[in-house]
């Protein structure tokens, strides 16, 4: 019965950790990299806003276009660039398995660029598909 709650205690916080974006190549020691950490926060909530207002697929399932990584956070003087990847929620392969493999595991066919400033503020946003 021990091992059975071990088990789930390890899927639940599995789950949780997968819910949210991570973050690479940030130092948050730094004074740089608590404010590139901070951007790419506001950069994700961004881009997750702009795929819940936007129809980035017509096949996607509602609820499921978010960002999965900050692939990179760079402090400059004054505003940091953040680069990343996202899924729009679009199933990648069709049929009854690949839809709950595709649900498992998100890929990622968007990528996001932007540029935040000292304050906080987005001064750009993109949002690409890969091709």
């Amino acid at each position: 019965m021990t091992m059975v709650k071990m088990f789930a205690g390890g899927v639940g916080l599995a789950a949780l950790a997968g819910a949210a974006p991570t973050i690479a190549q940030i130092n948050p020691a730094s004074a740089a990299g608590a404010q590139a950490q901070l951007a790419a926060q506001q950069c994700s909530t961004a881009v997750e806003g702009r795929l819940k207002s936007s129809d980035y697929g017509a096949l996607s399932v509602p609820g499921t276009a978010r960002v999965l990584t900050v692939t990179r956070a760079d402090a400059e003087k004054r505003f940091v660039r953040v680069r990343g990847t996202a899924t729009s929620g679009v199933p990648a392969v069709a049929g009854t398995v690949g839809s709950v493999a595709a649900a498992a595991a998100p890929t990622a066919d968007l990528t996001f660029k932007c540029r935040i400033d000292s304050r906080g503020r987005v001064l750009e946003l993109d949002v690409d598909r890969i091709k």
